[in-house]
């Protein structure tokens, strides 16, 4: 499918590399029944995330328009971290290049 976006992994390291910390936290959305919550978090809370989820991969359009570019999936919750869009970015030209 020509329209569809190569999905591009991260191990948890390139993901924490990618954050937007501020202040010793980083931003973060979860999907809620209701819709999206979002809250900051230590991170370590985040590392701690990140090295226990199944997978994590650079987001799609909507969620890097919103700068949470950094999706983790944990059990049945996906987690939208705020991440730097260069280094995304970056990691996407060397996902061409290989």
């Amino acid at each position: 499918m020509e329209n569809e976006e190569k999905r591009i992994f991260l191990t948890p390291q390139q993901a924490f590399d990618c954050l937007e910390i501020k202040d010793r936290q980083v931003h973060n959305f979860i999907q809620a029944g209701f819709g999206l919550l979002g809250a900051d978090w230590d991170i370590q809370d985040v590392q701690e995330c990140l090295d226990e989820a199944t997978s994590i991969e650079i987001g799609g359009k909507q969620c890097r328009a919103l700068r949470h570019g950094i999706v983790a999936i944990k059990g049945k919750k996906a987690y939208f971290f705020e991440a730097n869009e260069k280094k995304l970015k970056q990691y996407e030209l060397e996902e061409e290049n290989k």
